[in-house]
């Protein structure tokens, strides 16, 4: 059950990782130094693991499946699968398109356009008090002319995430949100100072301007 998440954490520090072409340079030292949170395939970033790690998005669903296995090593303490998708040893959440933040993902949880949103959701129910978000560039030039959320064939060489394999050539996926998710952001940043806990984003040259920014070097001491 999901439930045994509940306050696991209270008064930590954790990281969420988004999967932008700065994650590449991101310090290993400091993904190691937080429990964090993964998504999508983010197993591709040679040398880390997540603590947890989600995925809520249909299209990516399907292309996550080669690490679902263990085998490749890639082995987080706990996977957060969409409903009803059956991947062995995985809690299910039940995603829902509205507006919100759920103070209960054992009962659902608000998509929000990325699962970053998804993740905040998770590391408040936890209670973490301070999330530190990395690789989260929020800019995807090579999605230019696409319309947001609409299905896309990918044609390789990704310049919109850390690997250029990300977006495996000739698979569909839905493009970005990037006005709609700075809604959702927004939000989480409020439900958070509600609480007296904090959202920073420490991705060098991030275009999202809707949470505090700090660097690296301000959590590597």
């Amino acid at each position: 059950m999901l439930r045994k998440f509940k306050d696991k954490h209270t008064g930590e520090t954790c990281l969420i990782v988004g999967n932008g072409p700065s994650l590449k340079d991101a310090p290993l030292e400091l993904l190691s130094k937080y429990p964090s949170f993964g998504a999508n395939r983010v197993f591709l970033l040679e040398g880390f693991v997540p603590t947890y790690y989600t995925v809520i998005d249909e299209h990516m669903l399907h292309d996550c499946a080669e690490a679902w296995s263990g085998e490749n090593g890639f082995a987080p303490e706990a996977m957060f699968i969409r409903h009803p998708y059956p991947v062995p040893g995985s809690y299910q959440i039940r995603c829902e398109v509205a507006v919100g933040f759920s103070l209960d993902p054992a009962k659902e949880i608000f998509m929000g356009g990325t699962v970053t949103f998804a993740n905040l959701q998770l590391a408040h129910y936890m209670g973490f008090k301070t999330v530190l978000l990395v690789g989260v560039d929020h800019h995807y030039p090579g999605m230019n002319g696409t319309r947001n959320h609409f299905p896309f064939v990918a044609k390789g060489n990704d310049i919109d995430h850390f690997h250029p394999d990300y977006f495996s050539k000739g698979k569909i996926y839905a493009a970005p949100e990037l006005e709609a998710t700075e809604i959702f952001y927004t939000l989480a940043r409020k439900v958070y100072e509600k609480d007296g806990r904090k959202i920073i984003n420490l991705t060098p040259g991030t275009k999202l301007n809707a949470l505090e920014k700090q660097t690296y070097k301000d959590w590597l001491k």
